[in-house]
């Protein structure tokens, strides 16, 4: 039997140059590995808890979910690393939308996603707000495990927005309420109830 942390999420974070971090970057390849954030000074090195990973999974299936119901084509591009020096993370989860921004030439994706997602079960740690506003990401979430916070880049800095500017027609406190759920009700009744959301508030 394999005994598998269900809320501890296992952080070393290491003071290091944009060097060390590009190599680990180049070295780590496609293989499955700790997510990598680094802010020019630190670099931090996340294992996600199995409870990280449910909220992830759920996530990337209500927002899936709403691309097929809306007719929106999302392009979902996961834990995929973005770098503009001497920053760099890989988000939780990353979303392009209508796929109008979206280009992918010798594996560099030019834009940035439109919305990328952060699932922090543990207390916040580096600063990743600004490591996406560097990268110039449009729209940031973050989930802590009791709220759903989203920020839109505007002027060059975030700021809380109650909507997604990208998802048109999705308030961010419905969708926490989903993800909410996880616990308390059943994943198919809860998916059910999800679409029956989403086609009752089909944007015109």
């Amino acid at each position: 039997m394999v005994s598998v942390p269900s809320s501890a999420e296992k952080v070393v974070v290491l003071h290091v140059g944009f060097d060390v971090y590009a190599a680990i970057v180049a070295q780590g390849g496609d293989r499955p590995g700790p997510r990598l954030a680094y802010d020019g000074e630190d670099l931090e090195l996340l294992s996600p808890s199995k409870d990280h990973e449910h909220y992830r999974f759920l996530l990337d299936l209500l927002v899936n979910l709403l691309g097929i119901e809306w007719q929106i084509d999302i392009e979902g591009t996961g834990s995929v690393t973005l770098t503009v020096e001497p920053r760099g993370a890989e988000p939780d989860s990353s979303f392009y939308v209508d796929n109008e921004r979206f280009r992918r030439d010798a594996g560099v994706l030019d834009p940035p996603p439109d919305i990328v997602v952060e699932i922090d079960l543990s207390r916040e740690r580096i600063d990743k707000q600004a490591i996406y506003r560097a990268i110039g990401v449009p729209e940031f979430w973050r989930y802590d495990g009791h709220a759903l916070r989203a920020f839109a880049l505007v002027d060059g800095g975030y700021v809380e927005i109650a909507n997604s500017t990208k998802l048109k027609g999705l308030p961010i406190a419905t969708l926490a309420a989903y993800l909410d759920q996880r616990s308390t009700t059943r994943r198919p009744r809860l998916i059910a109830a999800w679409q029956s959301w989403l086609r009752a508030n089909r944007p015109g």
